[in-house]
């Protein structure tokens, strides 16, 4: 009923329980449904039997769009390469003087920056990449005094797991 009064044009899902309710929305209103895949998913029976895919579906990535033909045999027509993009307006390469006061404002210095970029969420495994910064890497790199640099607006974010890592050091980026 409320798509129907809002005039809703199409109905689009991100996740597996959006699926099955985009899925059912789309059926029973007659609206087309699309969904976007963000990454690869176990072929178990369910999603065998209730695939609640879109009429059409976005791929983030070759591989995922590679996943969804292979493995879901998804009709070539059906699935649309769109990948995750970044607005070079706002992030673009630094210039020298601009990476020099960055690394000398957050003492990086001489030493390896290893990290991640992703959304500031547990299901990303950041706690991961801290556990392992006392321990280096094959190359025989110790961070033991590394830096963790973290950006976005979770402040709480992974805080003790950071702070607990053998001399750890947090920094916060403001948030352009």
């Amino acid at each position: 009923k409320m798509i129907k009064q809002e005039k809703i044009q199409i109905i689009h899902s991100h996740t597996r329980v959006s699926q099955v309710l985009g899925y059912l929305l789309g059926r029973l209103s007659g609206v087309p449904y699309v969904s976007t895949c963000h990454g690869f998913y176990k072929l178990r029976w369910f999603r065998r039997v209730f695939r609640a895919w879109g009429e059409g579906v976005a791929a983030i990535s070759p591989a995922v769009e590679t996943h969804l033909l292979k493995d879901f045999h998804m009709p070539r027509e059906n699935v649309f390469l769109i990948p995750n993009g970044i607005d070079l307006d706002v992030f673009h390469p630094i210039s020298l003087s601009e990476r020099q006061a960055a690394q000398k404002r957050f003492q990086l210095f001489q030493n390896p920056v290893i990290g991640i970029i992703a959304r500031l969420a547990d299901v990303k495994g950041h706690a991961y990449l801290i556990a392992a910064m006392p321990h280096g890497c094959q190359a025989g790199l110790t961070l033991r005094d590394g830096r963790f640099l973290r950006a976005g607006r979770n402040r709480a974010f992974c805080k003790s797991e950071v702070l607990s890592a053998h001399h750890a050091t947090l920094y916060s980026v403001a948030q352009a």
